[in-house]
């Protein structure tokens, strides 16, 4: 998990990615003056990800497993 401000998230994403990893969630967004500043990026392997993840893209969209909040 990364703690990033909004100013270093695509920076933060693209690191992480150079070194294997894929975002999993993002969490605990914290909002000041109503815009995004702060969030935790959970990261895990990309390798993980695959093996345990369905991708909606090779699968097919599955509405049943879609949500929103």
């Amino acid at each position: 998990m990364v703690e990033t401000t909004s100013t270093r998230l695509v920076s933060i994403v693209s690191l992480m990615q150079d070194r294997g990893f894929v975002v999993f969630d993002i969490v605990e967004p914290c909002y000041y003056d109503e815009a995004l500043w702060q969030c935790d990026i959970i990261f895990i392997r990309k390798e993980l990800f695959a093996e345990k993840f369905e991708i909606i893209e090779d699968e097919g969209f599955d509405p049943r497993k879609y949500s929103i909040f």
